[in-house]
């Protein structure tokens, strides 16, 4: 009896847990406990507490007439859900593998007095619940009362605000965030919306606010941050038309004023509706009498007319071209000046020639033809220049030199007049070429390489005035590089080089080497061996002969010359300079 007190708990939170993870989010109550409520069982308690305490603590008090106030009852018109299993249905045997969390509990002594087992079922009196709810088993004891359920583990979101159309609830004991019901009001901040509603979690913007307030005087806005503002109107309203046309206030002191037209009036001629008919100066107002235009002649007379808001004097006969008729066409104030068909060309009665040429002038407002063009030097033009009825007589501008456009001597001709025109006869004809100077052959080359009389020039590359055997050219004239007549030059890249070098050189030449006189051998500048010899009779001195001292080095070479001797004891010692061979 003792152990399933102890057990009591226990079982409880199991089936607890166990309904609670395959129900979802039910309230389940277990023998009068709400699952809701804290539960502690023996592992909460302290090890070494009094187990004859946890004991007297699962007993239910016996002299309770009432249900104690934290036990939910059960309502007496609830029948039991048949699809809610019993909870001690599915309880397996405790697995022989988890140790009993009580094994090591002390037993209590076995002189405590057991608890009255007669004490099963509250007071009598109290009402009975539905009695068609089956009853508990009577061989289960009543957990105490003041055993608290788990309370819901606080997360980081419980403290807060949930989200718009969410709201938080306790499972499993996790405070978890879902959202609200389909159709439950919300506000999505948007003043200009009504009748916001929560759908699968998202506030959902109802229709847009209707802002009227009945006021002519006002227009309406919505701003969705602050709803609906109302303007006052501060435009004109405008009525008529021309001169009686108004504009006005649409409304003075929010009062709506009306808009009064003006009264029409006579039309004057001053570009305005004076009689506010919608035309402007309309039946030509101050028009259709006589007066006198700012024209001459046929056009002074004229008649008055309405024209942009001003009575004008329009001419009765408008400007014309000027003809040669003795009358003012154009209205100028002079006759018969400048009239379009003189100045045309004409043929002159009675002439020969050029001299036939004229121009049509206005005389006496008669047309005439007037020469123009007088006896000249006849020219080669196919005109009858001198006016005697000959053309081009006596072949006019020939004999005189002229440029045939041919190339060479043959460029050379004379003029001719042929045809009224003058051209250019050949009169030199193409020969054999010679060394003249001159396109003999009108080819456009004067004096081309093997000409008649031409001379044989050798290539001299580096101008020395020395060139190479064998590479020549028959020129009438030197033309570089085939410039010189003279021979013998052996490097025609080096203009140092050349048969007539004198000079003594240390370095090479362009060509790689020290024959600067073309005469194919090697002339040393300095030669021959030094030496100082010592004479101790009749008198002790020293013979010097000036040469290399050690051998004589090659071309570009430097090696010892003997400058002098030194006379010693019994001996003679050595002067040298460093010397450089010079070759040629």
């Amino acid at each position: 009896m003792k152990l399933r007190i102890l057990a009591l708990p226990l079982l409880a939170a199991f089936f607890a847990l166990t309904l609670g993870c395959e129900g979802g989010i039910s309230e389940i109550v277990l023998d009068g406990f709400d699952q809701d409520k804290k539960v502690t069982d023996d592992s909460m308690l302290d090890d070494d507490a009094d187990v004859s305490s946890d004991i007297e603590r699962d007993q239910p008090d016996t002299d309770i007439d009432e249900p104690a106030p934290d036990i939910k009852q059960p309502d007496a018109d609830v029948k039991p859900d048949p699809d809610i299993k019993d909870p001690d249905a599915d309880v397996k045997p405790p697995d022989p593998d988890i140790k009993d969390p009580d094994a090591d509990v002390e037993q209590p002594d076995t002189d405590v007095e057991e608890p009255d087992t007669d004490v099963e079922e509250p007071d009598t009196d109290v009402e009975d619940p539905d009695t068609d709810t089956e009853e508990p088993d009577t061989d289960v004891e009543e957990p105490d009362t003041d055993v608290e359920e788990p309370e819901c583990e606080v997360d980081e979101d419980c403290e807060q605000e949930p989200l718009v159309c969410h709201e938080f609830i306790c499972e499993l004991g996790k405070c978890i965030e879902v959202p609200e019901e389909n159709d439950t009001p919300c506000s999505d901040g948007n003043f200009c919306t009504s009748d916001d509603t929560c759908q699968y979690g998202e506030c959902v913007s109802g229709p847009p606010v209707v802002c009227e307030d009945g006021d002519p005087c006002t227009v309406s806005r919505c701003v969705p941050t602050e709803g609906c503002i109302y303007d006052q109107i501060e435009g004109t309203h405008t009525c008529g038309q021309g001169e009686c046309f108004r504009e006005v206030p649409i409304c003075i002191d929010g009062v709506p004023n009306e808009c009064i037209p003006g009264e029409p009036e006579d039309e004057v001629c001053d570009g305005l509706d004076n009689d506010c008919n919608g035309v402007i100066d309309n039946g030509n107002p101050g028009g259709g009498e006589y007066c006198d235009s700012d024209l001459e002649g046929p056009c002074k007379p004229g008649t008055t007319a309405c024209i942009n808001g001003k009575v004008e004097c329009l001419p009765d006969i408008l400007p014309d071209l000027e003809v040669c008729d003795g009358i003012d066409n154009d209205c100028d104030g002079e006759v018969d000046n400048n009239t379009i068909d003189a100045g045309k060309p004409c043929r002159v009665p009675g002439k020969l020639g050029v001299c036939t040429t004229g121009k049509l002038m206005c005389i006496n407002a008669m047309l005439e033809c007037i020469q123009t063009v007088f006896p000249t030097a006849e020219v080669c033009d196919g005109l009858d220049n001198n006016c005697n009825g000959e053309v081009d007589e006596g072949d006019p501008e020939s004999g005189l030199p002229c440029d045939t456009k041919l190339k060479g001597v043959c460029a050379e001709g004379l003029t001719a007049c042929s045809g009224g025109k003058l051209g250019c006869t050949q009169v030199i004809f193409p020969t054999t070429e010679i060394c003249d100077g001159l396109d003999n052959d009108c080819d456009g080359v004067t004096d081309p390489p093997n000409t008649s009389g031409c001379t044989n020039y050798l290539k001299d590359a580096d101008g020395d005035g020395f060139g190479v055997a064998g590479d020549s050219m028959c020129l009438c004239a030197p033309s570089h590089p085939y410039t010189t007549t003279k021979v013998g030059d052996c490097c025609d890249s080096d203009a140092a080089v050349n048969p007539e070098a004198t000079g003594w050189f240390t370095t090479p030449n362009a060509c790689g080497n020290f024959d600067y006189d073309c005469n194919t051998k090697l002339d040393r500048q300095h030669t021959g061996a030094g030496s100082c010899r010592f004479f101790d009779w009749p008198l002790n001195f020293c013979e010097r002969t000036e040469g290399w001292v050690g051998g004589e080095p090659e071309c570009g070479r430097t090696g010892k010359w003997l400058t002098g001797c030194n006379l010693g004891f019994l001996t003679c010692s050595e002067t040298t300079i460093e010397r450089v061979q010079g070759c040629r």
